[in-house]
């Protein structure tokens, strides 16, 4: 090495301008590592965004934090997920927030039936005092928001009958989430609701224990569901809330000197993961029908109205029950 050469290299030693690896264009010494589970696989967006926090974030700390990625359903539900990371057993997760509404009741606002006019107003909201909120419960159960995130907008699907009206639904057993505010809604469009994880959702159909669920088109695609279930209506009757989250105790282990930069890489690759997302919906549309064989359906707006008219009870029951009134009125506000 050269008296210039070792000079820089001590320079940087000394100032902690970079590490002695970074000199040579090496690793640096792995200070932690992520792991993070989804419950979906690509191209669904929840996975995206866990593929770009993983190649986004190693590139970003020249490996000095590493990401592990644990795609469909492998390390179990999201309720399980949540739980983990509460324990310290599992660091971060992109998941739906209704699959662990029965840890955080406040959310059971965000899953009634028609309550977000389009991507818009959820854009709307969750940038404003409602996100902020949220923030704030989650952090009291030990989770940090990286950011908020979705899983589109969801439809019915079965196998037995197209569901074109309210009136299909009668006698027809599906799958919904594990949360109060969706089997209630559910039951009020004449189904009967089964709470099951989504990873157990096909092998439920496949044997016959749910006819069929509701869904958005990403997460029915990547999940095949198309191969059980091949009556698909696009109601967009639901805006699946999601959130990318770092358990506290995770944060709380990872050098203080990183946490900033974990929390942007985690905006960064959400907003990528979410663009993705509704970029290829009306491509997959297209898709499970001309490869798949799926009968599209277009819920009507008269026949939506018929699914509001059901619920209605149920907006005031659930805003009333877990005291997010303040937070509802403002979501309605945005609307416009």
């Amino acid at each position: 090495m050269s008296k210039k050469m070792f000079f820089i290299v001590a320079l940087a030693a000394i100032w902690g301008l970079a590490p002695l690896a970074g000199v040579y264009g090496q690793e640096a010494k792995t200070v932690a590592t992520i792991k993070i589970a989804t419950s979906s696989n690509l191209p669904h967006p929840f996975s995206i965004t866990a593929y770009e926090f993983k190649k986004i974030l190693e590139k970003s700390t020249n490996g000095a934090i590493k990401v592990s990625v644990h795609p469909g359903g492998q390390l179990g539900g999201e309720y399980e997920y949540v739980q983990a990371m509460q324990l310290g057993t599992l660091d971060a997760t992109v998941s739906a927030t209704p699959s662990f509404a029965g840890m955080v009741p406040e959310f059971e606002i965000f899953t009634l039936p028609f309550l977000f006019k389009d991507y818009a107003h959820a854009d709307r909201v969750f940038q404003g005092m409602v996100g902020k909120r949220g923030e704030e419960i989650l952090k009291k159960k030990g989770l940090v928001l990286m950011s908020w995130h979705e899983s589109g907008m969801q439809g019915f699907y079965n196998s037995k009958r197209p569901i074109t009206q309210i009136k299909d639904m009668a006698g027809l057993t599906m799958r919904t989430m594990e949360s109060k505010a969706i089997a209630a809604a559910m039951n009020a469009y004449g189904a009967k609701a089964v709470p099951i994880p989504f990873p157990e959702f096909y092998t439920a159909m496949q044997t016959g224990v749910v006819d069929g669920g509701e869904n958005a088109i990403n997460a029915y695609f990547t999940a095949k569901h198309y191969e059980v279930a091949r009556n698909y209506t696009v109601s967009n009757h639901r805006y699946l809330t999601s959130a990318f989250l770092i358990g506290e105790k995770t944060m709380a282990k990872i050098p203080a000197s990183f946490q900033a930069q974990i929390r942007e890489v985690a905006v960064e690759s959400s907003k990528i993961g979410i663009a993705e997302g509704r970029k290829v919906e009306d491509s997959l549309y297209k898709t499970v029908v001309e490869k798949h064989g799926v009968k599209l359906q277009v819920l009507s707006d008269a026949a939506k109205s018929e699914f509001l008219k059901a619920v209605e009870s149920l907006y005031q029951d659930t805003r009333k029950r877990v005291a997010m009134e303040k937070e509802m009125s403002e979501i309605m506000r945005l609307r416009n």
